[in-house]
């Protein structure tokens, strides 16, 4: 959808040590492992396939950042929520549909879409400020449980139709 190229442009022009694990399948996968090695980027970057829901949960525990790179508006969203659930931080593609549970400074960073510059930025700033980052983690986090959990959403959900009764 356009957004791995600029992420394998960002982690190419990298200074920071990491290594980028790609989680799930797609038509992209056999293009993307061509471009890794391609690019020389095999010791930053793999690709894990499709991983098992146990697995996955196992793997946001040691996951120091959460990248969503995609452009299209929706993608990637559900994986962001989980990474936030569990207070892994959020360096996305500002496209749309993150805005209410992804918030700049609160559980992670948007990028403007089309700028690896940008998104490396914000990957090497969360990566060398792992204080604050931890810090950026948890308010996200606090925040999701907070104001997204099932009942919370269930009392704005009827507050929103209480209202559009009266006015009706």
């Amino acid at each position: 959808d356009g957004g791995l190229p600029h992420l394998l442009d960002a982690v190419r022009g990298m200074s920071t040590r990491l290594h980028v694990e790609l989680v799930g399948t797609g038509p992209a996968a056999s293009w993307l492992e061509f471009q890794i090695a391609r690019l020389g980027l095999t010791d930053r970057m793999s690709l894990a396939g499709w991983v098992d829901p146990r697995s996955l949960a196992r793997r946001w525990f040691e996951a120091d950042l959460a990248l969503l790179p995609g452009e299209r508006p929706g993608s990637y969203g559900c994986a962001g929520l989980e990474a936030l659930s569990r207070g892994v931080p959020v360096v996305a593609v500002d496209r749309g549909g993150l805005g209410p549970w992804l918030v700049e400074g609160l559980g992670g960073w948007l990028v403007p879409p089309g700028d690896p510059q940008a998104l490396r930025d914000a990957i090497e700033h969360a990566l060398v400020n792992r204080e604050a980052t931890s810090r950026l983690a948890a308010s996200g986090r606090a925040r999701l449980a907070r104001d997204f959990a099932p009942a919370a959403y269930l009392d704005q959900l009827e507050q929103h139709l209480f209202a559009a009764v009266r006015s009706a």
